[in-house]
């Protein structure tokens, strides 16, 4: 079966409607609203009767809502029956009908395909195919305007990638049917879509410049002008927002929880960290780059962490899956009270000894151009070295004690020059140098209840920030590291504090550490300094503060 439609929106007025009353010679259609007809075109209007027959005649004349045939129809047709009407200039579109489908409450399911009868004699006789004038439409469309792109972030297969919802303005005055859009990603070849809204959506972009063209198309395939755009995208390069309502809730007496709200970026929340820091100042001036790392770094979609409960400041910072960190760290400072009791027995400076920082050392060296240790050449190809403190601590018997580490850091470039950076800029983390946050600084501890003087058997090393320890003796050591793909430099100093009831030795020692250039990179160099062991008796709540 075939069927005729005429459509507004393609013809470009209207030719179709219901029946509102009728005679066999006299139809009087719905409304002549949009109704454009003319006569000199050999008009035609087809019927369905009540018989459902489809019968034609020529039309005669059209008054209004009324049009007359000079020959009658063979029955009157019925009131709602459809009507249609044709020219030579504009006629109906023809398609054949596949399959007819109730899908319940009158409503029916029509699959047909586009139909043109001149296709059986372009075979047959080898004649040319004919294709039916089904518009009045001649104009191409106007241009669109606004063009606007949003960016997202999106997560598919457990990797977060980049997409842009694009949107327009059609013309008013003339519209446009469908659009034809165009993009590319810098200078990549151009991908074409087709669609009919005013808006796309495209996805597995990256950072970098899309350029974006749409073209107006209409039914009968004129085009109207290209509107070309470039936009930026920032792909996942964009830095991660800062961390957001930052607390401290103490646990006990050398443990607390931090907690914050969960990050809004995608690319910190599915393959991200949270990275914690801590400096023992307590005035506020504690920054990113003066700090150390206090844990390792937990998944970014964390909203909290048990950390050692520490005097001094925590700093906290989201990091994406492209190693970009939150712009400013968000604090909060914890300010303990002096101990009630203390007891000073020994005092021990490493930087004081006959021949300085005499302790054990690994890829380090002592610089009386410094007076630092510093990384030696093989300490700055590994991107670590360690320093063993002098003296052993000997309790002369086992008792409990509880250790706190105060470690200071200041991380700097020592020669910040532009000319000295030889590495990819695109591998630098900041232009300025004002965050230095590539260096670190840790201290260990080792114990044994044999006598130290002996042959005795330690444990093995283990991360001290803060925590009851059990043995008669002790030993103490830092570790220095960097990222050697980075170009920066740290200052660090820290302290172990102990409780015990016992007399125990107040033993300062210091560290000073730095790394040395190393032909065409810029030097990395730590200054470590002051290590205090010191002994209290007693402590008190902390309070917590906000900057």
């Amino acid at each position: 079966m075939v069927v005729d439609i005429a459509d507004p929106l393609r013809g470009g007025t209207r030719r179709n409607g219901r029946v509102s009353s009728a005679t066999t010679t006299e139809i009087t259609i719905d409304s002549a609203t949009d109704l454009s007809v003319d006569t000199s075109e050999n008009p035609k209007l087809s019927v369905v009767l009540a018989n459902g027959l489809v019968e034609t005649r020529n039309i005669g004349s059209i008054n209004g809502a009324v049009v007359t045939v000079p020959v009658a129809f063979s029955q009157a047709p019925a009131a709602n029956a459809p009507w249609l009407i044709q020219t030579d200039d504009i006629e109906s579109q023809q398609f054949r009908v596949i399959s007819v489908a109730e899908n319940g409450d009158g409503v029916f399911g029509v699959s047909a395909l586009k139909y043109n009868e001149s296709i059986y004699n372009a075979v047959e006789q080898d004649l040319n195919l004919t294709q039916r004038d089904i518009t009045n439409i001649s104009a191409a469309p106007g241009s669109v305007s606004n063009l606007s792109l949003v960016e997202f972030l999106y997560e598919e297969g457990g990797t977060v990638r980049t997409g842009v919802d694009i949107n327009w303005s059609s013309s008013v005055n003339n519209p446009a049917l469908e659009f034809v859009v165009r993009y590319r990603l810098d200078d990549n070849n151009y991908e074409k879509l087709i669609i009919e809204s005013p808006s796309v959506q495209i996805k597995g972009l990256k950072a970098g410049n899309l350029e974006v063209q749409v073209t107006p198309r209409t039914n009968i395939g004129r085009i109207g002008p290209v509107t070309t755009q470039v936009f930026e995208l920032a792909g996942k390069t964009a830095i991660p927002d800062n961390v957001q309502n930052l607390t401290l809730e103490p646990l006990n007496y050398n443990s607390a929880r931090l907690r914050w709200d969960e990050t809004v970026d995608l690319d910190v929340k599915v393959s991200g960290k949270v990275h914690i820091r801590h400096s023992n100042l307590t005035d506020g001036s504690a920054t990113w780059s003066n700090s150390t790392d206090l844990i390792a770094a937990i998944a970014g979609s964390a909203t909290e962490a048990t950390v050692p409960l520490l005097e001094g400041e925590y700093l906290v910072k989201f990091e994406d899956d492209g190693l970009r960190k939150s712009a400013t760290e968000t604090t909060i400072i914890v300010d303990q009270p002096v101990s009630q009791t203390f007891f000073g027995v020994k005092t021990q400076r490493e930087d004081q000894l006959s021949t300085p920082f005499d302790g054990s050392k690994t890829d380090t060296t002592y610089d009386s151009t410094y007076d630092a240790l510093i990384l030696d050449s093989d300490g700055l190809t590994a991107g670590t070295g360690e320093y063993a403190f002098d003296s052993t601590l000997d309790l002369e018997a086992v008792y409990s004690l509880d250790l706190e580490r105060r470690l200071v850091a200041r991380g700097i470039y020592p020669t910040d020059l532009w000319d000295s950076r030889t590495d990819n800029i695109d591998t630098w983390q900041d232009i300025d140098g004002g965050v230095v946050d590539q260096v670190n600084a840790e201290l260990y501890v080792r114990k044994t209840n044999d006598d130290p003087s002996s042959s005795p058997t330690y444990s093995a090393w283990q991360p001290l920030a803060n925590g009851v320890l059990k043995a008669r003796a002790f030993q103490f050591k830092a570790v220095l590291t960097h990222l050697i793909r980075r170009k920066t430099s740290l200052w660090t100093s820290w302290a172990i504090r102990r409780n015990s009831s016992n007399a125990l030795s107040k033993a300062p020692q210091r560290l000073l550490a730095a790394h040395q250039p190393k032909l065409s990179r810029l030097p990395m160099r730590f200054l470590q300094a002051l290590a205090v062991l010191e002994e209290q008796t007693a402590r008190c709540p902390p309070s917590a503060s906000h900057r």
